[in-house]
């Protein structure tokens, strides 16, 4: 990348998976790549589309991987969040699947059972198993499912007229299935672990279906629910956030012109004969006022008698 990375950033490379992992969300932020560049690089992972860096100047090069392949987890609160995700038109915070802790501050403490040895090394054996895998897979009937939970969700989204949560579901279901894959790679790990079987491309990519049952395609419905559950919660805020400074830019716009000057000219509190005399005309004033009531600058104290918001 042309210049020194830190934890936890590690280079992107072609043909290498990078994997990224932060205890807390502020330290990506305290990174030598600038948040900027994350959201170009989560894109690209989650597009699975190329990623590059141009040439600045002679001495430097282009950068360019033919796919990234990129993992990302963190943890962190609503705060730290917001601040690294602190655009959220730029579409990287919906690639993510965001899952909220419950809130346990008044629970008792229930310490949880160690994990076996035989545990540990199936684990292991899973994880190294997961690494040999390659190749290319259909799941129609995990497809089919996400359609119809596509097409019952917009159902929602029309009876509440939210266009927020029509838009949500939309990038919701991608990552679902993905969730609901991966469970499924881990099952066939662990099958193929089991049997100490070596891993085989043809037989993976032929039999690999056969591994969805019933209760992945339940699992499906419960993570996809979660996730726009939990992408809701946490971008409403924000989105409110960025359509209210949008709406107030368009007011702005929309009086700054020759009534900008009049209305900049009146006192805080004035009456309808300062606007006629100002106007030339009552019809005039009376439209202006009309405009000016609309776009939230003014409010009626009593007849005859305006004050400016």
């Amino acid at each position: 990348m042309n210049r020194k990375v830190h934890p936890p950033f590690f280079p992107f490379s072609k043909e290498h998976h990078c994997f990224l992992f932060a205890q807390e969300a502020d330290q990506f932020g305290a990174s030598a790549i600038s948040t900027r560049d994350l959201a170009v690089v989560f894109r690209s992972a989650y597009d699975n589309s190329r990623w590059g860096t141009e040439r600045k100047t002679a001495d430097s090069a282009n950068y360019t991987v033919e796919k990234v392949m990129l993992n990302v987890s963190m943890t962190g609160t609503y705060d730290a969040f917001d601040r690294f995700f602190a655009n959220p038109a730029d579409g990287s915070v919906q690639r993510f699947c965001i899952g909220i802790m419950p809130n346990n501050r008044f629970d008792p403490y229930v310490p949880l059972p160690p994990r076996t040895d035989k545990q540990k090394e199936l684990i292991n054996s899973i994880a190294t198993k997961l690494m040999t895998f390659h190749g290319e897979v259909q799941l129609p009937k995990l497809q089919q499912r996400a359609y119809d939970w596509l097409n019952r969700t917009l159902e929602k989204a029309k009876e509440a007229k939210d266009e927020d949560f029509a838009s949500l579901r939309m990038r919701v279901w991608i990552n679902a299935m993905r969730v609901v894959t991966c469970v499924l790679l881990c099952d066939y790990a662990a099958k193929l672990c089991k049997a100490q079987e070596p891993f085989n491309q043809g037989r993976f990519e032929r039999d690999f279906h056969k591994t969805l049952k019933n209760r992945h395609l339940d699992l499906f419905d419960i993570v996809a629910d979660y996730l726009l559950c939990t992408q809701y919660r946490f971008l409403y805020n924000q989105i409110q956030k960025v359509r209210k400074e949008s709406t107030v830019e368009q007011t702005q716009a929309q009086v700054r012109s020759e009534n900008q000057v009049i209305y900049d000219q009146l006192p805080k509190v004035f009456t309808t004969s300062m606007l006629v005399k100002i106007k030339g005309s009552t019809r005039k004033a009376s439209n202006l006022l009309t405009q000016w009531k609309n776009n939230g600058l003014i409010q009626q104290q009593e007849r005859g008698r305006w004050g400016k918001v």
